[in-house]
Parts: structure tokens; sequence; C-alpha cells
């Protein structure tokens, strides 16, 4: 089950490494209701689905080539119904324990000191946000709830159901994710988190050129 997500505004930048996998969709289901084929986590009814490699000690940007050209097919959209699921583990410091994309669960939040991106969410869950885009959550405690561009939130292990409302004008800048983990210090930390993203769209190719 995926947990409350909660908007936050600390903004972070650090290096990024990624490693992705695109497997094979099917073209026909474009046209089903994408915020139903989400609910029911459908992946052959997806529109994209990509392996993310989330590393423990830097950001991670999905998609991977958002300065792609703005008609580029793969480019996500208004409308667009995108969730994440997280498997794995990151090992805090040299020497520290390996956390699961919770982190260490709502019983360990992070204070709110300045250094922690996400405050008052678990230390070292897997934190998502929204780049040149906004986002609203279809379902869950936080259902109705807009993201805007730039504040961390907890994906945790499965996130909910959520749909990009309004995207960036410029052709220079493509709307896409950021993946962290919620600690103060990652640069020391070991291993990552295996990402499935899925997107889902409404749309039935060749008539719409966007799929």
């Amino acid at each position: 089950m995926s947990g409350t997500m909660r908007v936050l505004g600390s903004l972070v930048t650090v290096a990024a490494l990624s490693v992705t996998t695109q497997i094979a969709l099917s073209p026909a289901a474009h046209a089903a209701d994408p915020i139903e084929n989400c609910r029911g986590a459908l992946t052959d009814e997806a529109f994209i689905g990509r392996d993310v490699v989330v590393p423990g000690n830097a950001k991670q940007d999905w998609p991977e080539d958002h300065r792609e050209n703005r008609r580029h097919p793969r480019r996500l959209r208004i409308h667009d119904v995108v969730r994440f699921t997280a498997r794995g583990s990151v090992q805090i410091a040299t020497w520290g324990d390996h956390k699961g994309p919770w982190g260490n669960g709502w019983d360990d939040l992070a204070p709110d000191n300045g250094r922690w991106p996400a405050p008052g969410e678990p230390k070292y869950a897997l934190l998502v946000r929204p780049v040149a885009a906004r986002v609203v959550i279809l379902d869950g405690p936080d259902r109705g709830l807009v993201l805007r561009p730039g504040a961390w939130y907890v994906a945790g292990e499965d996130s909910e159901c959520m749909r990009i409302v309004r995207t960036s004008s410029r052709d220079d800048v493509t709307p896409r994710f950021e993946f962290k983990i919620n600690d103060d210090n990652v640069g020391d930390n070991n291993d990552g988190f295996d990402v499935f993203a899925r997107v889902w769209r409404s749309c039935v190719p060749p008539i719409d050129s966007g799929c």
C-alpha cells in the first residue's frame, strides 16, 4: 500500500546516475481509461514502462532523456497518469544499516533543521518530485492534492496514482520527475532502489501524434 504524500519545499541539487530499460507494451490499450488502468496497476495497458535505478548517494531524473524535443512521443505531457513502485535497499553511510523504500517508517521522521530534504517525513525513505510540471494525487488520503514543481514528497514502496495537470510551455524545459533519498548526507550512501515507472495515456496511434 502507498502512504500519505505531503508537499515539502526543500530543494536539493546533487549528481545523477541512470540505468533504464524500456519494456514492450500493448499499443491497442492506450484508448482505455488511464486512471482506472493505473489504479489496477495494469502494466500491459501502460503507454510507457521503465526501470529506473535510483542510487542511494545522488538524485535521479526520469525520464533521463527529458531534454528531447517537446514533440517527442515519449515526452511526458498533460493528462498522463503516472505511478512508481520501488524495491531494493540503500545502505546509509559506509557501515550503516540497509533501508527499504519506506526508510525508517513513520515512527522516525526527519527533523526540520534545514538539512533534510523532506522534514516531517520518514528518514531515508524514497522521495520524488515533479519538475517543470504540476501533478494532482488521484487516490488515498491526499486525493485532490496538487503537487507543485520542486517540492519533495514521499513515494515509498508504491506511490498513489498521479495525473499531470500542467507542464512548462518552454521548448528547453521538459516535464520530468526526480528521485532522492530523504537523508541529510546522501554522499556516503551505497546501493540504491530499482524503481518501476509507468505512464498511462489515453490515445490511439497514429491518430494521436503523442503516441
